[in-house]
């Protein structure tokens, strides 16, 4: 599955079940997927609430100083799938850190240390991901109030190994793709 698919999955979710307006999943199921149905025992001080619904994992987490509540779909070396619904939203990571929980940093550590700041504290940036016919519209970051300066922070991070072996990351807000790296 190519990065943009599982893109094309957030979105999916991010819009209540629907793809280029066609209910594709009902929005009832997308409501309960994307609300927790079991509670954890991983909550601390960083991350005060992690709930579990049907293959996605619920998080409250402390970024900033501000509660943020969003949802991850994960897999097994860090691919992830994550969902800021209140920030309309979409990060796909992938990576190759198979069977290493151990890691200082991750791709789980993307969203909370570089996007969602930089949500907040948007400046310019000017470079659009490459159109293809898939059916998902592109932006800049400027475009969807974005900084600039924390995504080329977190893109030199990747590069130099600081987050090993992540492989692609995909950010999407307002439902158009704003960053794309391989």
């Amino acid at each position: 599955m190519r990065s943009r698919d599982l893109a094309k999955f957030g979105l999916l979710f991010l819009n209540n079940g629907k793809w280029n307006q066609k209910q594709i999943i009902p929005s009832h199921l997308v409501a309960q997927t994307l609300t927790s149905q079991a509670t954890t025992h991983y909550a601390d001080s960083v991350v005060p609430f992690v709930g579990y619904s049907n293959q996605f994992w619920i998080y409250t987490e402390k970024i900033k100083g501000e509660l943020v509540d969003y949802v991850q779909a994960q897999g097994n070396g860090g691919q992830s799938i994550q969902l800021d619904r209140n920030n309309n939203l979409v990060l796909v990571v992938t990576a190759g850190n198979y069977n290493r929980n151990n890691l200082r940093k991750n791709s789980y550590d993307i969203y909370p240390n570089f996007v969602y700041p930089a949500i907040k504290h948007s400046d310019t940036y000017s470079i659009k991901p490459i159109q293809l016919n898939d059916g998902i519209q592109i932006a800049t970051l400027k475009d969807v109030g974005i900084n600039e300066n924390l995504i080329y922070a977190m893109t030199d991070s990747i590069i130099t190994g600081v987050y090993p072996n992540i492989q692609s990351v995909l950010i999407l807000r307002n439902n158009k793709l704003v960053y794309e790296n391989y």
